[in-house]
């Protein structure tokens, strides 16, 4: 049983490795954009990367890869036969919504101007709804990572491909002039510890379960009843 365990913690511990470089990555990303400036990798990005053949296809990946990705997560964890799990999934769903509010309420309270607002020189490609909230930070970005984290540790075959999407995803949103770097790499920052949370609390879950369980086998009186009609009459006898 122990050896069991082991092997088990070492697989999840392989497991999180991506997880905790990606995030370290992260934040040390936000780190230079914080000592070069905001604004001056926005506008590096924005305006010094054009590569106006990819315009609309960047564009399309801003509007809709999120869409896509999350519809990619449900796929893996209903169709295919090896992740296939209601548990998976609904993990993912809840923190799909859980990602929404928190990205939500933190625009709200925040309330930082898009680029476009404040820079006049802003290449635009896509314009967002000011109802959807501010600037910071980042939902697109948020749910990419946290959909990446589920997927890391769940459907590891995936994990490559949904975060190079998580990436683009998150590039685009920087490139089409929809919001600051900053906005970005907080926003996945968010998201991978949000995906992070929700595993933890699943693996706390079914180590309790598993504990309840295991009390529940041992604590069991154990009945030694003979069967042998005969064994009572040749004691009696010795």
């Amino acid at each position: 049983m122990e050896y069991i365990r082991e092997e088990a913690g070492n697989s999840l511990i392989d497991s999180w490795k991506p997880i905790i470089a990606v995030a370290l990555f992260d934040a040390i990303l936000t780190v230079l954009i914080l000592l070069l400036g905001n604004t001056n990798v926005f506008l590096l990005i924005n305006q010094g990367l054009q590569l106006k053949q990819l315009d609309p296809i960047i564009a399309l990946i801003s509007n809709f890869g999120v869409i896509l990705l999350i519809a990619g997560g449900v796929l893996i964890f209903t169709l295919d036969y090896k992740y296939k799990s209601i548990a998976s999934l609904t993990l993912m769903l809840i923190g799909f919504w859980l990602a929404i509010f928190i990205g939500y309420s933190l625009k709200t309270y925040f309330d930082v101007l898009r680029p476009y607002y404040q820079l006049p020189h802003t290449r635009t490609l896509i314009f967002t709804s000011p109802d959807l909230g501010g600037s910071f930070p980042s939902s697109h970005a948020l749910l990419s990572f946290f959909i990446w984290t589920i997927i890391a540790v769940k459907a590891k075959k995936y994990s490559i491909p949904t975060l190079i999407a998580a990436v683009l995803i998150s590039f685009s949103r920087i490139y089409v002039g929809v919001h600051y770097p900053l906005d970005v790499t907080i926003g996945a920052l968010i998201g991978i510890i949000l995906g992070v949370s929700i595993l933890s609390l699943e693996l706390i879950a079914k180590r309790l379960n598993r504990n309840v369980k295991e009390g529940l086998t041992t604590s069991k009186p154990g009945l030694n009843i003979n069967f042998n009609p005969y064994n009572f009459n040749q004691e009696a006898y010795l």
